[in-house]
């Protein structure tokens, strides 16, 4: 299919357009373009809002279908005189498929570059480990090879996992298995589990009484709440503590984890769940090295019809929030 050409007068309203476009976006042409995680762009960012300013630009924006996929499109506009009036056209192009080559080169550049430091320490904690065995040695030396060696053998599980997510996700190939899920019996469940990664922390859980039920993944729900504690505990060293609360808003389950570190700069609140964004250098968001980890938070709850925010101030911590709709029928004990 070829591009998309639009011609908009200086209003934003559509003058013409070619079947192209139609095509793709409809004959009313009423579309809403979004940004990388598909969060509405505001109205001044808009092709067809610049268009009819008359600037003259190329920019890249998505749209998601009605099916849940995301497409990506480049935007290329100039003005033009129309039956005597100012006019902008804007030419889009469906680039879905680079955008996808994009992303393979980015993940292939950071496997490249992460996954060395953990393969390189287990090929050292192996080596170890066979001249203790070839020594005779036994005891706490080898004891202690063999554990190091586990916990790379980990971080490379988790390192793979979240590159395997985050190709799934842009791809719209996350398949969620949703059933009736108690958020209260499975935020109590991760919670006693991340305990033991708290690295001496108190979790303190503040748990309804009744069960709040949702239509979600549980595996996907335990994976958005682990990630949340475990960037909690890597980036609030100082802190003793780690609020976890659940309740009910109104027709949503509000969940909460609080940390009591030193919070994100104000000028990087608004990329914190942004793909590879390595917040404050690294103390936030990129707690395994790829930056990845809020950002598949943020997908995963968007894919459940949920949202996912964050409250910070610097110096005072950060408060993660995950709504997710609450069942209207709920099942029956």
């Amino acid at each position: 299919m070829g591009d998309g050409v639009l011609v908009v007068d200086g209003s934003g309203r559509r003058v013409m357009a070619n079947a192209a476009f139609d095509q793709v976006f409809g004959e009313g042409g009423d579309f809403v373009p979004e940004d990388e995680q598909g969060r509405p762009l505001p109205r001044d960012a808009w092709p067809q809002r610049r268009a009819a300013n008359g600037e003259t630009f190329r920019a890249e924006f998505t749209v998601t279908d009605p099916d849940g996929t995301r497409r990506l499109f480049e935007a290329n506009a100039r003005p033009v005189q129309h039956d005597g009036h100012e006019s902008g056209v804007i030419v889009i192009r469906d680039i879905t498929d680079r955008g996808l080559l994009r992303l393979q080169d980015e993940l292939l550049a950071l496997a490249s570059h992460e996954l060395r430091t953990p393969l390189t320490a287990l090929f050292g904690y192996l080596q170890l480990h066979l001249r203790h065995v070839e020594s005779g040695q036994t005891g706490e030396s080898v004891h202690r090879s063999i554990t190091r060696a586990i916990e790379q053998v980990e971080h490379l599980r988790v390192l793979v996992d979240d590159l395997l997510d985050v190709e799934r996700l842009q791809t719209g190939k996350l398949s969620l298995r949703r059933v009736p899920t108690d958020l209260t019996a499975l935020v109590a469940r991760v919670v006693a589990f991340a305990e033991s990664l708290a690295a001496g922390k108190t979790l303190r859980p503040t748990l309804p009484s009744e069960p709040l039920f949702v239509d979600g993944d549980p595996v996907r729900l335990e994976q958005v709440l682990l990630n949340l504690i475990a960037n909690a505990v890597e980036h609030a060293p100082d802190a003793d503590t780690i609020d976890v609360s659940l309740r009910a808003n109104g027709s949503r389950a509000l969940l909460d984890v609080r940390d009591y570190g030193p919070g994100i700069p104000v000028a990087e609140v608004g990329q914190i769940f942004s793909r590879f964004r390595q917040v404050g250098q690294g103390r936030r968001a990129g707690s395994r090295g790829l930056g990845l980890g809020l950002y598949i938070a943020h997908e995963i709850v968007a894919e459940h019809g949920g949202t996912i925010g964050v409250d910070s101030t610097e110096g005072q911590g950060a408060r993660f929030s995950v709504r997710l709709p609450l069942l209207a029928d709920p099942p029956r004990p």
